[in-house]
């Protein structure tokens, strides 16, 4: 998945063809990272940025969405220093 900062979306790709799978969209301007969570890393999470936006306009930026997905993502890695 690639965010798209001031795209107010989330992009997936087929990493051989280049090629747009899917494209989800958020009602805030600035989506900042996503990562799997939940007990089977079925779920992913996003979050948002809410600096220099106007959040009379998008209220919910800044906030952190969470939604099923048709995939299980891996466990990460923890940083080793």
């Amino acid at each position: 998945m690639d965010r798209s900062l001031g795209g107010h979306c989330l992009t997936r790709w087929d990493p051989k063809r280049g090629e747009l799978l899917e494209k989800i969209d958020f009602p805030v301007p600035h989506v900042t990272s996503c990562c799997c969570g939940g007990e089977r890393l079925d779920t992913l999470f996003v979050t948002t940025a809410s600096d220099g936006v106007d959040q009379a306009r998008f209220p919910l930026a800044g906030g952190v969405f969470q939604m099923p997905v048709g995939a299980i993502g891996l466990p990460s890695t923890p940083f080793a220093g």
